[in-house]
């Protein structure tokens, strides 16, 4: 199906981003993704996703799924690119599923009880809506994008809700969950009552939950004495507490949890800051750090740290993390600037090995060549490089040796 580009102005997404963006001469706008959509024979209707992929020619990423997409889809990529610029996650592709057509209390909950007083009409189909999901949305993603085996799924409120019933009924169809300040009293709170059985006969190993919860207790009240209280909107957030209560309580099931109280947001505020934390949560151990000695000591054996180091990363994600390919060759130079050989050759040959389809990182591996003067081998390096991507400073180098 045709895409529509997904623009937002340069002013609104530019705080966003870590890294200065090049001024373009035919436009002042920024693309941070695709308006596409799916034409669902399960929900019987056409559903509007937005899309955001990173760049990276042979990467593959996660998928995180988040439900109330135009609401949560434009600051999800300006976070996920900032913390992936600073180590702290992978990149990933993000899909924004929209709402259709008011529907979103429908899809979005997982039995019949409309409450007008939330706003909840035409309540009970989120298992159909999970089917969409299933077997629509996920393999149209995964047919078009290069993705990796590791899925998130994001969800606020009501969508929250759907997320929670989703790792308690269907753990198999994300690696992470996020929910955020969940609609746990739908249905007189019959999520929350079944979930206890569900978490202490179930295991949930490598499988990641995050729960936010808000501020929405009346001035003067606290997480315990709120418990006792029987106000409109005590009754909101007493049943996130007893959910909190439940994982703490079952953490055997090897569900890895964690949550937070943000005292200072309200239901409507505490989205970013959830998704932000969740994310770190997720990713806790993804950051490598560069330690002054592996550059510094020509003894250290830094591509086996690498290597090491993102083997543990690829065994708790659950699919393989490679080491950033311009860290490597950051770290290779710095050590051939060094003299250090061995290193140097170790992290270039770690390159070459990881990213075959790189012609920057076989031209790395030639100027390592070049500088123990092995000219053989400098010039099937730059062959490579070249047979991949023509390059003018890859191609004087190699006119260079052929004239020796």
């Amino acid at each position: 199906m045709k895409q529509i580009p997904f623009i937002f102005t340069c002013l609104a997404i530019f705080i966003f981003f870590a890294r200065p963006l090049k001024a373009q001469t035919d436009t002042r706008n920024i693309t941070i993704g695709v308006v596409d959509s799916v034409d669902s024979k399960v929900l019987n209707e056409k559903r509007r996703i937005l899309i955001h992929v990173p760049k990276g020619e042979g990467k593959k990423f996660p998928v995180l799924y988040v439900l109330d997409g135009d609401d949560h889809f434009e600051a999800l990529v300006g976070m996920i690119k900032r913390l992936n610029s600073t180590d702290n996650c992978s990149e990933m592709i993000i899909v924004g599923i929209s709402n259709a057509n008011r529907n979103r209390s429908r899809d979005l909950t997982h039995t019949k009880a409309d409450d007008p007083r939330f706003r909840l009409r035409n309540t009970g189909g989120g298992e159909k809506f999970m089917e969409f999901i299933e077997k629509e949305l996920m393999p149209k993603i995964e047919t078009s994008y290069s993705t990796a085996p590791y899925r998130i799924f994001v969800g606020h409120s009501a969508g929250g809700l759907l997320v929670m019933n989703t790792l308690l009924k269907q753990k198999q169809l994300f690696n992470a969950y996020i929910a955020i300040d969940p609609a746990m009293l739908h249905d007189n709170k019959k999520l929350l009552k079944e979930s206890k059985k569900i978490l202490t006969e179930n295991t949930f190993a490598n499988k990641f939950l995050f729960l936010a919860i808000a501020n929405s207790m009346d001035e003067g009240m606290d997480t315990i004495s709120v418990r006792k209280d029987e106000s409109f909107n005590a009754m909101i957030i007493r049943p996130i507490l007893e959910t909190k209560d439940i994982l703490v309580a079952t953490q055997s099931n090897q569900l890895k949890f964690d949550y937070k109280y943000y005292a200072h947001d309200d239901h409507r505020s505490v989205a970013f800051l959830a998704e932000y934390d969740a994310i770190r949560f997720f990713f806790k151990d993804y950051k490598f750090i560069m330690k002054d000695a592996y550059l510094t000591d020509a003894n250290a054996k830094l591509s086996v740290i690498l290597e090491t180091h993102y083997k543990k990363v690829s065994t708790q994600l659950g699919y393989t993390v490679l080491p950033d390919e311009n860290l490597v060759n950051d770290a290779g130079y710095t050590a051939l600037g060094k003299k250090q050989f061995d290193k140097a050759g170790n992290l270039f040959k770690l390159n070459v090995l990881n990213y075959p389809k790189s012609s920057n990182a076989f031209d790395s591996l030639g100027d390592f060549f070049l500088e123990i003067e092995d000219n053989a081998n400098a010039i099937i390096s730059f062959k490579k490089a070249l047979e991949i991507k023509e390059t003018p400073h890859t191609r004087k180098k190699m006119e260079k040796l052929l004239k020796k």
